[in-house]
């Protein structure tokens, strides 16, 4: 659902759930790709702020 976010231009949104995902699942096999989205996710949630 946080790609989903991202996709639709919500960083905020996005951000949220991916760090919830990461949070319960840290060594899922998709974790390594999800985090190197973050900081553009952060980026882009202090830029709508």
């Amino acid at each position: 659902r946080g790609l989903a976010y991202a996709s639709l231009e919500c960083p905020q949104a996005a951000l949220g759930d991916l760090e919830a995902y990461l949070a319960q699942r840290p060594y899922a096999a998709d974790a390594a790709v999800l985090r190197s989205r973050l900081p553009e996710l952060r980026g882009a949630s202090r830029r709508l702020n």
